[in-house]
């Protein structure tokens, strides 16, 4: 390891820990003592990272819970308004089903009420005409009468006026 970069420090240790190193070193898990010390050094700091990195995760999974609850809590709002949206649909249906008939039997009865019209125009025009033959009879008759009232009462008729 060159020596750029590196910062001399003075520290003391347990002689526990010391001698633990130095038992290290001679067998060969470390190359120096300098080199054990980095190397755990950096295996603690590892360690606190990965303790600040599981903080987070908690933090993380923690928020991953709550929002999987207000997930939870959407899906069954939603569940509510699609089967209240699929009642309403069906009872909008079924009002469109009812309008579709009244409005066949409006039509069919506007079609009677054209056909009576017809029917009413036609018996109006029978007796106007039924009307105008009384009204022709009523003339005659009358011109009948006043004929005969003229005529001498008690006259005697002529032999070809036999009645």
């Amino acid at each position: 390891m060159p020596n750029d970069g590196k910062i001399p420090i003075t520290v003391r240790i347990p002689a526990s820990t010391y001698n633990a190193l130095v038992e290290a070193v001679s067998r060969g898990i470390y190359p120096s003592q300098t080199a054990g010390v980095i190397t755990s050094l950096e295996h603690d700091l590892d360690k606190s990272e990965i303790a600040e990195s599981n903080v987070k995760i908690i933090g993380l999974q923690d928020t991953i819970e709550m929002q999987s609850l207000e997930l939870n809590k959407k899906d069954i709002a939603i569940q509510m308004i699609s089967s209240e949206l699929s009642i309403a649909k069906a009872t909008s249906e079924g009002r469109l089903d009812v309008y579709k008939e009244k409005d066949t039997r409006i039509l069919d009865l506007q079609k009677q009420i054209d056909i009576k019209d017809g029917q009413l125009s036609m018996k109006d025009k029978q007796i106007e005409k039924l009307s105008e033959t009384m009204h022709a009879q009523a003339i005659h008759i009358q011109s009948l009468i006043n004929q005969k009232a003229i005529d001498e009462p008690g006259a005697k008729k002529p032999w070809w006026r036999f009645w």
